[in-house]
């Protein structure tokens, strides 16, 4: 239920999100600067949104990010606005995630 209604919040919300997120822009550009030389390899990012964080990470030495969040609409977003091979996206609750694969690094903000 709880879910349901976060992800509904978020899904209306994404079309002005970036115009008004810009907390969450300025907590990206510092944790993206903080782990600069650490994020190799394969990542997932639990919590994407509209791609704040994502953009500010993607590097050479990033071979691939999946980038996991509950609202599909954020999803379409940060599709829409990083056109990267070395980006999936994946719509679901993080609680729900089976961790089958391995990753390098995980990371949130």
């Amino acid at each position: 239920m709880y879910q349901n209604q976060l992800d509904k919040n978020f899904s209306t919300a994404s079309k002005t999100y970036d115009a008004h997120a810009f907390i969450q822009d300025i907590i990206s550009k510092n944790l993206a600067n903080l782990l600069e030389n650490q994020l190799i390899g394969k990542g997932l990012e639990i919590g994407s949104g509209t791609g704040f964080l994502t953009e500010k990470i993607l590097n050479s030495k990033i071979e691939s990010l999946l980038c996991v969040d509950l609202s599909e609409e954020m999803n379409r977003i940060l599709t829409a606005k990083i056109n990267d091979d070395k980006i999936k996206t994946k719509t679901l609750d993080i609680t729900d995630f089976s961790f089958k694969e391995k990753y390098n690094f995980i990371i949130s903000s």
